[in-house]
């Protein structure tokens, strides 16, 4: 009888050293590649080793070369089996042209994917033969079918003696212990101990009760401290979402600018304010629309490219479901997926999300989130932001759920004169609270924690 093994692997030599030998011609050549495959793509396991060691170098911001390639397997202990710098550089002497690099990574994904569905078809065979419940059968084979477009992180098992070190030893060094990454909310950042690295977190309201603006807030936030940020908004346009990073940064009323209604002093405050978004690394996308293979894709390049700390996706609802007889699985499915990205980019995702419709006036609970068993389960931290309505300026952001740490909330105000949310001990939250006309300064909204990049005062 026939086993899987019996039959030669797919796979293609010469597109795997043609696809690594163009990645150490060219940058841009690694950002296509890092696009379209991962390491775990390679069947060669030196040529997983040598991309891994491509992409750890792109991400840390350094030109890609054999040299600096060469550096990063000697750290890692696997120059020598690599065939050391020479096999790099007949690498490099066998690349036709870096230019054709997307049809030899494309080549090297199709050779993995069908590695991957044979070993799918062999299992679902198997199960078949041996009088599975078939429809049990088709969700296992439509979720690994799901599955498949997902490129997966090296993980290897190691001793909890290891992994203690790795813990023991972060709790000397300064630098763990910040909330570098956060909402800009002092009093929730500290419940949080910051957005953790492969962490989802899901933010959850009614329609029209500030969610976009909250996470729009953090951007603006997170970028300031330094860490570059991406929004992929699938209700606003990019236009409206830098209309209102502008007005939180500017302190000027985002409806009136969107109208005209501004005065000459005003005009000159937007051009500067404008301006200074040229050192502030936040990215936009605003797709009609998005699946979560299209995130994954998309989040793997802005990584590679602009080194991202943070990914906002707003919002769940809109995004694309995998087809599924039953809508809770088809978004269980995403939540999962999405989960499985922040934990490969090792960088905390923030998916906003809506309540049911059975909130209404009371303060919302983790069961009225819409299709709540899957999203609750796969995040690790959920935060409910109450407003008892759109003109209400009080307001509740309430952490319900965190897998390692304790739950509380902290009140707040909305700030509808430029958008946003104010806490207590802010600058504006006096003049908030009594509800009256000020007169806004430029960057006031964030003068406690927003460090300007360009040196503004």
């Amino acid at each position: 009888m026939m086993s899987e093994t019996s039959l030669p692997m797919p796979y293609d030599d010469d597109a795997e050293r043609c696809t690594l030998g163009a990645c150490l011609t060219s940058n841009a050549a690694v950002f296509e590649a890092g696009r379209i495959v991962g390491a775990q793509d390679y069947y060669i396991p030196i040529h997983r080793d040598v991309f891994a060691a491509v992409l750890s170098v792109a991400e840390r911001g350094v030109n890609v070369d054999m040299q600096t390639v060469a550096t990063a397997l000697k750290k890692a202990g696997k120059l020598a089996a690599c065939g050391g710098a020479v096999y790099l550089v007949q690498l490099l002497e066998g690349c036709p042209s870096a230019v054709n690099v997307s049809q030899y990574a494309t080549r090297v994904r199709e050779c993995a994917v069908l590695r991957e569905i044979r070993a799918v078809s062999w299992e679902l065979w198997q199960r078949a033969n041996d009088r599975a419940n078939a429809a049990e059968l088709l969700n296992e084979m439509q979720a690994k079918i799901i599955r498949m477009s997902v490129i997966r992180t090296d993980s290897e098992p190691e001793l909890i003696s290891k992994t203690m070190h790795r813990i023991y030893g972060s709790l000397d060094d300064p630098e763990s212990a910040t909330c570098r990454i956060g909402f800009g909310i002092p009093e929730i950042d500290e419940m949080l101990m910051g957005l953790q690295p492969g962490n989802l977190i899901v933010v959850a309201a009614r329609t029209t009760l500030g969610k976009s603006w909250l996470a729009i807030q953090s951007l603006l936030y997170n970028a300031g401290q330094g860490v570059p940020c991406a929004l992929f908004s699938l209700e606003m346009t990019k236009e409206e979402v830098a209309r209102r990073l502008l007005a939180l940064y500017s302190g000027i009323n985002a409806h009136r600018m969107r109208r005209g209604h501004i005065s000459d002093d005003e005009v000159v405050v937007l051009a500067d304010s404008a301006a200074k978004f040229q050192n502030i690394p936040i990215v936009i996308d605003a797709p009609s629309s998005l699946s979560v293979f299209d995130l994954h894709v998309i989040a793997r390049q802005l990584k590679l490219q602009y080194g991202i700390g943070l990914l906002v996706v707003d919002h769940l609802g809109l995004m694309a479901l995998p087809h599924h007889d039953n809508r809770a699985q088809a978004v269980g499915d995403v939540t999962r997926l999405v989960k499985a990205l922040a934990r490969e980019l090792e960088m905390p995702i923030v998916l906003l999300h809506q309540l049911n419709r059975e909130v209404r006036d009371g303060e919302p609970k983790l069961h009225h989130l819409r299709d709540s068993g899957n999203v609750e389960q796969d995040a690790d931290t959920v935060l409910l932001l109450h407003r008892k309505g759109p003109n209400s300026v009080e307001a509740t952001l309430t952490i319900a759920k965190q897998r390692n740490g304790p739950t509380g909330y902290a009140e707040l105000l909305f700030d509808s004169e430029i958008g946003g949310f104010v806490y207590p001990g802010h600058p504006r939250w006096n003049a908030v609270d009594a509800a009256k006309p000020v007169e806004v300064k430029r960057n006031e909204i964030f003068s406690a924690h927003y460090h300007n990049p360009a040196g503004d005062d």
